[in-house]
């Protein structure tokens, strides 16, 4: 079945279309691994997804950082650190959204992890 959205065709199994309907947007944050399917599944030229400018650096395997539905950075675990390099075309990291998360992966790994954030 073909849908709009923003402005732009899109089609969709007619038995999703409620379930896509009813769906909100959120400003949830993800930390996810290098060539994860979620960026992959439409390919990193896809500008809803991979902001052009910033191709090249996902194609290389970074770990990325997702908000929004967007990628907005990148992260890197070294020891018991995390760093995040937030895209500064972005403004300001949520810093909330960004802490719940490392502490999410933290959890994960059973182990702490400093984070730090810089605008790259």
């Amino acid at each position: 079945m073909e849908v709009d959205v923003a402005g732009e065709s899109a089609f969709v199994l007619g038995e999703d279309v409620d379930e896509l309907m009813a769906a909100r947007p959120t400003s949830a944050v993800r930390l996810l691994p290098g060539h994860d399917q979620w960026v992959i599944g439409p390919g990193t030229k896809d500008a809803h997804v991979v902001p052009p400018t910033r191709r090249t650096p996902i194609t290389r395997k970074a770990n990325l950082v997702v908000a929004g539905g967007v990628v907005r950075g990148t992260w890197l675990a070294k020891a018991g650190d995390i760093e995040v390099t937030w895209f500064g075309e972005n403004g300001k990291p949520p810093l909330n959204d960004v802490t719940e998360e490392v502490g999410r992966l933290s959890a994960f790994l059973d182990r702490p992890l400093k984070m730090t954030i810089k605008i790259g």
